[in-house]
């Protein structure tokens, strides 16, 4: 099953890039609903061919299931990570995030995951678009502080 979620936001889109690679981006933009056991170990920031293995923390504070996520493309020409990721009930959560120049103010970020959870996938699919409104409510609460 597939998730995709856009939205504009109003930075730059090379601004945008440079905090989409840094590591506690991440851990801001998912902070509430969702956290990563170990995170202030992980790399300042994301480099391809990495593996990072977390525990989630569902609100921040539930231990949920061990996570692994492999950077497979960080590319600054086409603005574009893809990561593989799979733990617990997920046997497979391939997510892309890109970046996209709007004008010179304002860029358009994609979140787009493919997921393969089994006779859970629905409900993985249904968290994945929940978490990824979440995160890009979260980014542009981020910009208003850059």
């Amino acid at each position: 099953m597939k998730a995709i979620v856009k939205t504009q936001l109003n930075i730059p889109a090379d601004k945008a890039w440079n905090l989409v690679k840094q590591s506690q981006t991440l851990v801001y933009v998912c902070k509430g609903l969702l956290g990563f056991d170990g995170s202030h170990r992980f790399p300042r920031q994301w480099r391809e061919g990495d593996t990072i293995n977390t525990r989630l923390k569902l609100f921040g504070m539930i231990p949920a299931w061990k996570h692994s996520l492999r950077f497979i493309l960080i590319s600054d020409e086409s603005m574009i990570i893809s990561t593989e990721e799979k733990g617990g009930v997920v046997q497979s959560w391939n997510h892309e995030i890109k970046v996209e120049v709007n004008n010179e103010s304002s860029c358009f970020y994609t979140d787009t995951v493919e997921i393969n959870a089994g006779i859970f996938s629905p409900f993985i699919w249904l968290f994945a678009n929940v978490l990824y409104r979440y995160r890009q409510r979260r980014w542009k609460y981020l910009i208003q502080q850059t």
